[in-house]
């Protein structure tokens, strides 16, 4: 079984021979009161919503959410897909490769390479239930339309800004026109109260424009102003100019010499005959 990633339910457990995982009591049946849900008409925003309300902690210890269960269908991802609750444990079903320029991190599916082993004891679910929910996935991916599956949520002006007062939960889009508090939507929260955006907006900017017009605000600019005059009254500003075109001179003219420098040296190494050594020997063979 990769160690990689441990699906819920399972835990690590010290044996020299068999399988180094084990079976968690409560944690099983959470994940077949999933299974059992998702089964019949209930999307996974539902039961995320009532694990909540029981006050069941998602893996990463907080509250749950639809994304949480349903997963990423193109990687196999997921509670519905995860064949660890079936026992079977696949490995090297993607590779991730990174970017050498910008680090950025890329899965890449490797069928050729996944390999499987069934597990009878680490089976969790039943094989009725199981194909009852790989049924009702394929259909609901053939009932979805491509152009909805890659939609992107649209971003406004405070998204990513609002805080909830009664949890600290961010507030997020539920339609074109409003906000509400996350944690609300996962039934985590009790401020089910939304707020209009185009209402939080013009609160945002009314505040703004009380703070640029207060009194200190306007004096502190209007010092500033005077401080700017003054220095262009006394010549103090052309002096800070000369300033700082005397040490853009400098450190040009340092480049320009570093460059001519390695330019020289690159000139010299390349007059060298090449030598083969050891290394290059033992590279060639």
């Amino acid at each position: 079984m990769s160690a990689a990633k441990q699906p819920r339910g399972y835990r690590k457990r010290e044996a020299e021979t068999g399988t180094n995982r084990e079976i968690v009591p409560d944690q099983a049946r959470v994940m077949r009161c999933i299974f059992e849900e998702f089964a019949t008409v209930r999307s996974a925003q539902l039961i995320a919503q009532s694990l909540n309300k029981d006050r069941i902690r998602a893996p990463n210890g907080g509250s749950w959410d639809g994304s949480m269960i349903r997963g990423n269908p193109s990687r196999r991802e997921g509670i519905p897909r995860n064949q660890h609750y079936i026992g079977i444990a696949s490995i090297c079903q993607f590779t991730l490769t990174y970017h050498q320029e910008t680090g950025q991190r890329k899965l890449k599916a490797t069928p050729e390479d996944c390999v499987k082993q069934e597990i009878p004891e680490l089976r969790i679910k039943d094989q009725v239930l199981w194909d009852a929910v790989q049924t009702k996935l394929a259909r609901r991916a053939a009932d979805t339309p491509k152009a909805a599956r890659a939609a992107r949520r649209n971003v406004f002006l405070l998204s990513g800004l609002l805080k909830c007062g009664c949890c600290g939960a961010p507030y997020v889009t539920i339609n074109k026109t409003s906000y509400r508090c996350r944690e609300a939507r996962r039934a985590a929260c009790k401020n089910k109260r939304p707020i209009s955006r185009r209402r939080i907006e013009a609160r945002v900017f009314g505040a703004l424009r009380a703070a640029f017009r207060s009194d200190d605000l306007l004096k502190r600019f209007e010092q500033a102003l005077e401080d700017e005059r003054g220095k262009l009254a006394d010549g103090q500003l052309e002096a800070d100019l000369k300033r700082f075109e005397t040490a853009r001179d400098r450190a040009t003219a340092g480049l320009d010499n570093t460059l001519a420098a390695f330019a020289e040296g690159a000139r010299k190494l390349s007059r060298l005959k090449p030598r083969r050594t050891l290394w290059s020997k033992r590279s060639a063979i």
